[in-house]
This record gives C-alpha cells, sequence and structure tokens, in this order.
C-alpha cells in the first residue's frame, strides 16, 4: 500500500466524500486511498497514514482505533468527546481540537506541514500505547478494580 494525502477506509461510496461529480477536477482522486475494510493488511493501512483523525468514541467507548493507530506510531487529531482527550495528550502524542472546520484544518496543517513535529507525536503516541494502554496494565488494573469490590 502506498502513502497518500488522504485515507478514506470506511468503505463509503465516493460520492459520499466528494462534492458532485467524481470527475470534478479537484485533483482529490489523485491524492486519497479509497481502502474500504482492511482485515489481512490491517496494520499497514494504519502504519501507511500521516495521523488519524478521529471525532466520535463510537458505541464502546473503546476507542480501539485510536489505541490501534497509537500503538503504530501515528499521531492523531481528536474531538473533546468522551475518552479522546484522555487518549491523546494534546500537543505531546496528537492534537485535541474543537468540532469546526476551521480547527480541523489549522490542525492537520499543523501536523501535515511540519513532518519533524509529526515524527515527534509519533514516537510519543507509540510509547505511550506501550504504557499507558499495554494489555497487561490493563487487565492488571481490572483485577484490582474487582478485587476491590468484592
Amino acid at each position: 500500500m502506498q502513502r497518500s494525502d488522504c485515507s478514506f477506509s470506511d468503505g463509503a461510496p465516493i460520492s459520499s466524500v466528494l462534492p458532485g461529480n467524481r470527475q470534478s477536477g479537484s485533483g482529490l482522486l489523485d491524492r486519497v486511498i479509497f481502502a474500504g475494510y482492511r482485515a489481512g493488511d490491517y496494520v499497514d493501512a494504519i502504519r501507511c497514514m500521516d495521523l488519524l483523525t478521529f471525532l466520535v468514541p463510537g458505541s464502546d467507548g473503546s476507542c480501539r482505533a485510536l489505541l490501534e493507530a497509537q500503538a503504530c506510531g501515528v499521531p492523531a487529531v481528536v474531538s473533546r468527546r468522551g475518552a479522546l482527550p484522555e487518549i491523546v495528550i494534546d500537543g505531546e502524542t496528537g492534537l485535541v481540537v474543537e468540532e469546526e472546520i476551521g480547527a480541523l484544518v489549522d490542525a492537520w496543517r499543523s501536523l501535515l506541514s511540519r513532518p519533524g513535529r509529526r515524527a515527534r507525536m509519533a514516537a510519543a503516541a507509540h510509547a505511550r500505547a506501550r504504557t499507558a494502554f499495554a494489555p497487561e496494565r490493563l487487565a492488571s488494573e481490572v483485577d484490582a478494580f474487582y478485587r476491590e469490590l468484592l
């Protein structure tokens, strides 16, 4: 899989992402990979990303895709919803922004135009995922919680 400027991996039809005709001349088709659902190469697909944008925690609240991206060393741009600002340390492992187009664009530009900053955040995200969200640590904390209840 090649690196691109933008990926949409939810399998949404291109017409739902691009305004108007897909041959609109926007140049977007040359810069976007519509990857669809990934299974066998999921980790490789994540590692091809320059950054992840994650705005809504989802129905289970675990933010698993965000945790997986951080474990792969991908910095994130997230909203202030749910656990997202607890997972991403603003300015260190990614950026926490308001859910406004201007704020998102500023965050994307900030990270995409400064590869050194993005690389530092990527390394910090990976390191934090290995410590703060390690399965052994989480299992130990859940075990301690249940022991306290008993």
